[in-house]
């Protein structure tokens, strides 16, 4: 099941993702990336995984479809905050995050629900084109004075 949740900001599409996904619920989020598409010029995603168990088959494909489908739209993607306590996804986040350029991705604890709300309401600075940033938990926690870890 997949609910939308009230958006924090204008150019964030907020949804919490709870335990089976099914592909009829991504039709839902696909209706709300392209409303959110059709009105802004840049657009964040907050997804919340505060109890999601698992896909189904039919929901996994779809999820690839809607991927390739925006493909072309990758540049209007600027933050995408992931809230979950499940350290595989936390990871998963981060690596998801480095194969799409110019997208941040932040993997935030349950317990830091607000941090994650503040982050992705900020519009980011814009990287360098070619710079992959890459923000998990861990990496925040290991950061000293203020540092970002960059990967190019």
């Amino acid at each position: 099941m997949i609910q939308t949740l009230p958006a924090p900001a204008p150019h964030v599409v907020a949804l919490r993702i709870g335990e089976t996904v099914a592909g009829d619920d991504l039709d839902a989020v696909t209706r709300s990336i392209d409303s959110a598409l059709a009105t802004h010029d840049h657009l964040s995603l907050f997804l919340a995984f505060d109890d999601w168990t698992s896909i189904t088959p039919a929901a996994v494909l779809k999820e690839v479809g809607l991927g390739l489908r925006h493909l072309g739209h990758l540049d209007r993607f600027e933050r995408v905050a992931v809230l979950t306590d499940k350290k595989w996804l936390q990871t998963a986040a981060g690596l998801k995050g480095a194969l799409i350029p110019g997208v941040e991705v932040r993997a935030f604890p349950l317990a830091e629900r607000s941090d994650a709300l503040d982050w992705i309401t900020e519009h980011p600075e814009q990287p360098e084109r070619g710079l992959i940033r890459i923000h998990s938990y861990e990496s925040r926690m290991a950061q000293t004075s203020g540092g970002v870890p960059v990967i190019g």
